[in-house]
Formats: C-alpha cells, sequence, structure tokens
C-alpha cells in the first residue's frame, strides 16, 4: 500500500521554470522597493508560489502573502512596514 511519486522533468522544464521564478522575483523585489506599493502576480500552483515566497523571504524590506482560492490563489508583494505596524503600536500604549 505504498505510494510512490514519480518525477519527469521534459527538457528540464523544472529547471528552466525555476530560474524564471527566480528571475520574475528579483525584478519584482526591486520594483516594489523603487515604487513602495504592492505588486500582484498571476495565478500560480503551489509549488511556483512556494519557490517565490522562499527566495523572497530573507528580505525583511518586504512580505509576501497568497491571496484567493484554488487555481485563482497568487501572490502579493507588499513592502514591509516600519515602525508602524500593530505590535509597535501596542508596545507605545503600555
Amino acid at each position: 500500500n505504498e505510494h510512490k511519486m514519480i518525477l519527469i522533468d521534459s527538457g528540464k522544464y523544472r529547471k528552466r521554470r525555476e530560474e524564471f521564478l527566480l528571475g520574475l522575483a528579483e525584478k519584482i523585489r526591486k520594483k516594489v522597493k523603487k515604487t513602495k506599493k504592492p505588486i500582484s502576480l498571476a495565478n500560480m500552483n503551489a509549488h511556483d508560489r512556494r519557490i517565490i515566497h522562499m527566495f523572497l523571504q530573507e528580505d525583511k524590506t518586504l512580505v509576501t502573502q497568497s491571496r484567493g482560492e484554488g487555481k485563482y490563489r497568487k501572490i502579493v508583494i507588499l513592502p514591509a512596514r516600519t515602525g508602524n505596524s500593530r505590535r509597535n503600536r501596542d508596545k507605545k500604549r503600555d
């Protein structure tokens, strides 16, 4: 009753797709930092969204979120709030 996952990578598609997504993430990173406005990417599958989330997670000046449902789920990249976050406001009240 063991299930084995078989992965077929025709023409190194997965590697090319990952390289494309990393390039896209870098381009979007620069644009969000420059404009200081959120950018929403097109609908993506879970694997593609994960690649972008993982790539951008170390940049503390940005926040990534997944929004939507099912096949309409997409990523939004936003500038991180600094100094005006809810947690900082709550600390100031105490």
